[in-house]
């Protein structure tokens, strides 16, 4: 009788993970980006504008990380002011060890509308 043995798939980091080890080597507790403070109450600032809010959808897509490459212009495309040398580079070993997989980007959409009667 012949046996055979299937060793076990090494599975894909999961995108929480991924994002952690970017994280943690930047030194960071998360992403932070410009408008955050805007993006916490978009129904204020809509209202400034004589907007009212129609819909806050959020997704996730999938972004295939084809080469080392591709994982660095993704860390390139972070906003990341003030970051050390030292950390940005190791953050991009990071995004580069993700080549042969991908990675989850959330999006948000608002969209709104233009209040009767207003200016």
């Amino acid at each position: 009788m012949r046996r055979c043995a299937i060793p076990p798939c090494r599975r894909a980091a999961s995108p929480a993970l991924r994002y952690a080890r970017l994280l943690l080597a930047l030194r960071q507790t998360r992403l932070s980006y410009p408008n955050d403070t805007t993006l916490s109450s978009p129904t204020a600032v809509f209202a400034e504008h004589g907007l009212q809010p129609l819909e806050d959808t959020r997704r996730r897509f999938a972004f295939p990380v084809d080469s080392p490459a591709v994982g660095a212009m993704l860390l390139d495309s972070l906003y990341l002011p003030d970051v050390d040398p030292t950390r940005l580079a190791a953050a991009r070993r990071v995004a580069e060890s993700w080549a042969g997989g991908d990675l989850g980007i959330p999006l948000r959409r608002l969209t709104a509308h233009k209040s009767t009667g207003s200016r």
